[in-house]
């Protein structure tokens, strides 16, 4: 790319001169400062202003308009007219390319990509080229990236699937690329090669980094193999064939240890070519010693599965499940629903369009499905004995006929039973099979049994355990001692199975079997052990994630067990993701304690990703441990929090209410400000910026500023909106400073963000445009999404008033996809309305404002006054 194109030849001698050439076109037609110019040309050193003016003027000198380069407030300007410099034309054509269908999407990154003719800024060492030279590499690569997925949606896959192979070899830790790579070979035939890739993109991620895949390749990878074939399949000829003809809904019935689950996993990875969108599998945990999961719950774990981030999983089950019907709507999807407890659990996860496929196991008849929504029921009976001797056979039992029969009726031909037995008798040749007894318990038993004193003590221990499955460093602290050859023997034995993960998880029946052999004694010593592991981690794993926050979780005693390193930000983000199940449902009301120390932990992780039900049912639980009036204080500022994001204002309000009538010094001021983001997001500023008034006297009172950078960033931005625009830039400048003392990246792009706002609102698009680029920054370090959203908003609004359409309307897509994501409605209202103003097409304007009406009267609101307040909420102790 010729990035000197815009002023005619590169007559410019000298490192230095192009250099100040080069910042000053990065830059361009924005004000940039002498001492910035300055940094960047002689970094580290003290230079003179007239050092600089004579680089300048000697600058001038070569210019072919000299005028073009113009000195206001202490900065120099370059005016560069539109269609003058490739770098302004490769980053339009990018933008126009973003609102087309996949044909002129790719003619469009072509034309881009062609500018391509030499290296930006080639040689030149100043930081701030350096910089933009990677950004333009990285947006090439972008480019290159998306012209090939335009290509692949226009079912070209084999065409550009060598190209994107030495694209992905060239960038092994690329995610998105390794995942197109994976659509192309699965499309042309090759899903195992890209099973494979992925695996080997996995142990290369881990050994480089540390890390596991992202979500976008585990999400990818569970689609094309989500349903891992049972090992060992044998039998169901019949029911395989009435499940290959069957309607879109089927239930699988039958007896626990008949193999439901088996059938539907191992018919589920046989016609996987019959759904090219991919499959969903829930368990929901109808049968086990916890309590089903609720269809709310089940909505939710599908919704993120289709790529929903959490705070964009509405709240209302209603809208839940119209949500997840329309994500589904037309797709060619496979959906398997396993341990389903009765019809009202299913009838919510049900599609409702006949191109998906619906396949639930439950020991219930489900009649209500058959006879309302005509599923087809396939009654699943025991094995033949034919089938049931050939499971043996499969597993190496080598007895006589006579013995295998006898085995075979003592297991009641049910196929986890003769799997347990086959095992056990392999590793046991010289037991006698006739001791097995004649029901599924006793065979249970005659495993157990033989198994070495390690092994069986930790079988029962998974009965302790109150999660769905576990990783070997949370068994290992369950135990109290090295776990790995005692679940190695249980995983031969069929006791434990393992699942593609790595984690391990026991059968529902074997789960209640190990309860019922797990003695008080060993549960209370055990539990305690892992909860307190649990906690310990959590504590180390949030202070990769919230940092500044470090100094105000409590003190969890360190466990004897080895914990996880979390040397990085997102090996902490997954860690936290993979226990968040777990480390949930071992706060119970039997548990409210753990709760209480978990609740403080945990609340910011819950928060950014949007788990505001788990948040809301957490916090409740450990509101009942909370004595003193500060904690319950804490414990109500953290329910209102949640109350919010689920945008039940009511509720909200009453639990911040309730907080600040305790009159507690150490938890007021928090109150307070989130009290004041209720008033601000109903367009109250006058009255938020009260609250704030108020949350920052406390914080004086108290002599605790560790949250007065969110809270003058809120008060600022409150009175941006107020029209006071010289007290917002003292207070938002204040709240920047203040923000350097706490490293919070999070309260950092809150601020920036406002920061960004009152440049709009004063005219200074310039200004505005550099605080959003910091913005975009600091929300990605901090994972905060609803910020991010804010900026790709604002971004929007600043190009539509420059006049950059195309500009304007890429970035109010990514706004209106990133609120939908956060689920925040008022954003999505304004940015539907700005789209309607920034589009060229009548027609497609009026469908935008339409939207927009629609969207804001639905939640009670004005067009024009719809504003989604991004300011930061906060907790105290």
């Amino acid at each position: 790319m010729d990035t000197y194109s815009v002023l005619g030849p590169p007559a410019f001698r000298g490192r230095l001169q192009r250099t100040l050439l080069g910042v000053l076109l990065a830059r361009a037609n924005r004000p940039v400062p002498a001492d910035v110019l300055a940094e960047e040309l002689w970094p580290g050193q003290v230079s003179s202003p007239a050092k600089l003016q004579l680089h300048i003027f000697r600058l001038r000198r070569v210019l072919p308009e000299p005028d073009r380069l113009s000195f206001e407030a202490d900065a120099y300007r370059l005016r560069v007219l539109p269609g003058e410099s490739d770098v302004e034309r490769f980053e339009s054509l990018l933008a126009e390319a973003a609102e087309h269908e996949p044909a002129r999407r790719a003619e469009l990154l072509r034309a881009a990509l062609e500018l391509w003719r030499a290296e930006p800024y080639d040689g030149l060492t100043a930081p701030m080229l350096v910089a933009e030279r990677r950004r333009l590499f990285d947006r090439r690569l972008a480019a290159t990236e998306e012209l090939y997925r335009a290509e692949a949606e226009l079912g070209h896959h084999a065409e550009v699937l060598p190209d994107v192979a030495t694209l992905a070899a060239t960038h092994p830790l690329r995610e998105s690329l390794q995942a197109l790579l994976m659509v192309c070979l699965h499309e042309t035939g090759q899903t195992d090669a890209a099973l494979a890739l992925y695996r080997e993109v996995r142990e290369t991620m881990i050994e480089e980094l540390g890390l596991e895949p992202g979500p976008e390749l585990r999400a990818l990878e569970r689609r094309l193999s989500p349903v891992s074939p049972p090992r060992e399949f044998t039998g169901r000829r019949a029911e395989l064939s009435e499940l290959d003809s069957a309607g879109p809904l089927v239930v699988l019935t039958g007896t626990a240890g008949v193999g439901k689950t088996s059938l539907a996993r191992h018919w589920a990875h046989r016609v996987r070519a019959r759904f090219p969108d991919g499959s969903l599998y829930v368990d929901l945990r109808g049968y086990g010693p916890d309590q089903p999961m609720p269809a709310t719950e089940a909505l939710a774990t599908l919704l993120r599965a289709l790529g929903v981030r959490g705070a964009g999983i509405p709240a209302d089950p209603e809208e839940r499940a119209a949500r997840f019907r329309t994500l589904l709507d037309r797709k060619r999807l496979l959906l398997v629903l396993d341990n389903a407890a009765g019809v009202e659990q299913v009838r919510p996860l049900l599609p409702g369009t006949p191109s998906c496929q619906v396949v639930i196991t439950s020991r219930d008849a489900l009649a209500g499905l058959v006879v309302r929504e005509g599923a087809h029921r396939i009654a699943l009976d025991r094995l033949t004995g034919e089938e049931a001797t050939e499971l043996l056979r499969a597993a190496q039992v080598t007895t006589d006929a006579e013995t295998t029969a006898r085995l075979v009726e003592r297991c009641a031909r049910l196929p986890l039973a003769l799997r347990i037995a086959a095992e056990s008798i392999k590793a046991h040749p010289e037991a006698d099979p006739e001791a097995l007894g004649g029901d599924v318990r006793t065979v249970f038993s005659w495993s157990y049994h033989r198994l070495r004193p390690a092994a069986a003590r930790l079988f029962r221990l998974f009965g302790v355990h109150p999660g769905l499955d576990i990783d070997l460093p949370a068994l290992t602290a369950l135990a109290g001692t090295d776990t790995r050859r005692a679940v190695d023997e249980l995983r031969r034995a069929h006791l434990v199975e393992e699942t593609a993960d790595g984690r391990y998880q026991l059968h529902d029946l074997l789960r209640a079997y190990a309860v019922e052999l797990a003695s008080p004694e060993e549960a209370a010593e055990a539990l305690p052990r892992l909860l307190g592991w649990y906690l310990y981690t959590t504590a180390r794993a949030m202070d990769r994630v919230s940092p500044h926050e470090s100094g105000r979780r409590p003190e969890i005693e360190p466990p004897a067990a080895a914990v996880p390193r979390f040397s990085v930000y997102p090996q902490a983000l997954r860690w936290l993701d993979a226990e968040r199940v777990n480390l949930l449902l071992a706060a119970s009301p039997q548990r409210t304690e753990y709760a209480g120390l978990l609740s403080p932990l945990l609340w910011r992780y819950l928060d950014n990703g949007g788990y505001n039900d788990d948040a809301l049912k957490l916090h409740t639980l450990a509101l009942d441990s909370a004595e003193e009036p500060t904690a319950q204080a804490v414990v109500l500022n953290r329910i209102g929090l949640a109350h919010f994001r689920l945008w039940q204002r009511e509720a909200a309000m009453r639990s911040f209410e309730r907080a600040s009538a305790l009159h507690e010094p150490a938890a007021r001021a928090g109150v307070l400000n989130n009290l004041g983001l209720m008033h601000a997001i109903a367009n109250e500023f006058g009255e938020a910026a009260r609250c704030y008034e108020e949350a920052l006297a406390c914080q004086r009172e108290t002599g605790d500023h560790t949250f007065a950078a969110a809270i003058l960033g809120n008060l600022g931005d409150a009175y941006r909106h107020l029209g006071e625009h010289e007290r917002a830039a003292e207070l938002l400048e204040r709240s920047l400073a203040t923000n350097k003392d706490t490293a919070d990246r999070g309260t950092e792009a809150v601020n920036l963000c406002h920061f960004a706002a009152l440049c709009e609102d004063t005219g200074r698009y310039a200004e505005a445009l550099d605080y959003l680029d910091r913005t975009l920054t600091a929300a990605a370090a901090s994972g905060h999404h609803l910020v991010h959203a804010d900026a790709r908003y604002q971004l929007g609004t600043v190009h539509l008033k420059l006049g950059e359409h195309g500009r304007a309307r890429t970035h109010l897509r990514e706004a209106l996809e990133a609120a939908e994501a956060v689920g925040n409605r008022q954003l999505m209202a304004r940015a539907l309305n700005a789209l309607g103003e920034a589009a060229d097409d009548p027609a497609e304007a009026a469908r935008h404002h339409s939207a927009a009406l629609d969207l804001a009267s639905a939640i009670g609101e004005h067009v024009e006054h719809a504003r989604a307040t991004s300011g930061m909420a906060v907790r105290v102790r």
